[in-house]
């Protein structure tokens, strides 16, 4: 089973602190800037972000579900006490 994601994978901005101290490495290598080492940070990221926004909506989906069917039981519950009193 996938972990559990606890962040939207599609609101990541590399230009943020967070990752600044990546940038500043990649950045020391020779002849490129700090706006390219933004670049090669989301060149890798690419190559994962398609499988962990399908993860992302699914998870999504099924904390809808879940909440969906807690909301009915509770429903049904409520109609029941109702009922019965």
């Amino acid at each position: 089973m996938p972990l559990t994601l606890n962040i939207d994978p599609n609101l990541l901005d590399f230009s943020s602190d967070i990752f600044a101290a990546a940038r500043t490495a990649i950045a020391a290598a020779p002849n490129t800037t700090a706006e390219q080492a933004i670049e090669i940070l989301k060149a890798g990221w690419d190559a994962d972000i398609a499988e962990m926004k399908d993860q992302w909506a699914q998870q999504q989906q099924e904390n809808q579900e879940a909440e969906e069917a807690e909301q009915a039981i509770r429903e049904r519950k409520k109609r029941r006490r109702e009922k019965a009193g």
